[in-house]
């Protein structure tokens, strides 16, 4: 029995061999077919990467501040972008979503680049390859949700690094690298700006109630006082009374309560006060984007390899339909012919 199989393996190896010298074979008498199809697909991807524009790549490198006590300013812009909650603590798409909303889209798209950058004519819109904004309201809004559906799919990258946390912000646009340069840096600052403007509404909002509250104890404190000076001057003798020092107990304790939630209220409105006044940045951007003096694609060489690849593919595929074809056509004709 294992005789049997090593004999049959044997036969199956050599069957094996027989087919690659054979298919060597075809290709080499079919040379010029199988040449002129790679040639063909290396010169259409050379014609490629060359009729593609070249583009620049820009990149900012920031740092998000996530304080102890953060969870409410996270939880406002997690409301703010429609994504609920952050579990697992998913910052990553939290500050995309803040990157692609329409406040920051809105708020780049009207910048005046071709004064900011000193280069006239310059425009976004043509940059990236769209029709100049129509005179009517509703032309100028399909051409700025076009724009904006462009940024989001084509041009805004974010990233953010598992063990530094670092976050990357790259836009990449073809032929102009002033400009994606400018565009980065306009987006960071958008998203900086819109973050400290979340976390100094939660801080108002914050020293806000804790002012209110404390005036509404101020008052109630007012109150027992002057509650409990009308009874010390209507029952000058209430030590004498048992009922009237239990009153009189009650009246110290109310007091006592509302002045110790009055001291509590007073230092929480300070350290909100203080915390108002920080004005320190959710993000911090370390690295701002300078402009790119080398473009970031399209990588020739690598279109050339796949064209090589591809090329290689299809000329091989082309010999044995060149060869089989014809073989299989003459089996159906003559069924004795077949090997």
């Amino acid at each position: 029995m294992t005789e049997h199989t090593a004999h049959q393996h044997h036969q199956d190896n050599a069957q094996e061999a027989t087919g690659i010298v054979v298919l060597l074979q075809d290709l080499m008498r079919h040379y010029k077919l199988g040449l002129g199809i790679f040639l063909a697909c290396l010169i259409l991807g050379v014609v490629i990467s060359f009729l593609q524009p070249t583009v620049y790549t820009a990149k900012v490198t920031m740092l998000p501040q996530i304080e102890s006590g953060g969870g409410d300013l996270l939880g406002t812009l997690a409301t703010f972008t429609g994504m609920g909650s952050l579990e697992g603590g998913n910052y990553e798409e939290l500050y995309g979503e803040i990157l692609h909303s329409n406040k920051v889209l809105d708020a780049v798209i009207a910048v005046d680049w071709a004064e900011r950058l000193a280069e006239p004519g310059l425009s976004l819109t043509a940059v990236l390859g769209l029709d100049e904004t129509p005179a009517d309201a509703q032309g100028k809004a399909r051409q700025e949700r076009r724009i904006k559906r462009r940024l989001r799919q084509q041009v805004i990258q974010f990233s953010r690094e598992k063990f530094t946390g670092y976050m990357k912000l790259s836009t990449t646009l073809p032929d102009h690298p002033e400009l994606a340069a400018g565009l980065a840096n306009a987006l960071a600052d958008e998203l900086a700006a819109l973050i400290e403007d979340l976390r100094l509404n939660k801080a108002r909002e914050n020293r806000t109630f804790v002012q209110e509250r404390l005036q509404e104890v101020e008052t109630r404190l007012r109150g027992a006082e002057e509650e409990r000076i009308e009874f010390e001057l209507a029952n000058r003798q209430h030590n004498d009374s048992p009922k009237l020092r239990q009153q009189h107990g009650e009246l110290n304790r109310a007091v006592e309560a509302l002045a110790g939630m009055w001291v509590t209220l007073k230092r929480e409105l300070e350290t909100a006060v203080i915390e108002e006044q920080k004005q320190t940045l959710a993000v911090t951007i370390l690295d701002r984007a300078g402009t790119p003096h080398r473009p970031s694609g399209p990588n020739r060489v690598k279109i050339w390899i796949l064209a090589m690849i591809l090329g290689g593919l299809l000329a091989v595929i082309a010999v044995i339909l060149r060869v089989q074809i014809p073989r299989y056509h003459r089996i159906i004709v003559d069924p004795d012919s077949r090997p």
